[in-house]
């Protein structure tokens, strides 16, 4: 089950909160996005996918 496409923003968002800040609140969330998409049956592969897939979309912003 793929996240959906409001989740994956979500995600994509704190992402780029915590490679700014790296602080205490941007861990709480993620830790809060994790349990949200396991609890709806999201997998760990699919949340590694996403990461990947928002962590290259992060990259390739900050290179241009």
């Amino acid at each position: 089950m793929n996240p959906p496409e409001e989740w994956t923003k979500t995600y994509c968002a704190a992402l780029k909160d915590y490679l700014y800040s790296a602080g205490e609140l941007a861990l709480r969330q993620a830790y809060e996005l994790g349990r949200q998409a396991l609890a709806n049956g999201t997998c760990v592969l699919e949340l590694a996918a996403l990461h990947q897939k928002c962590f290259g979309f992060l990259l390739s912003a900050a290179e241009n």
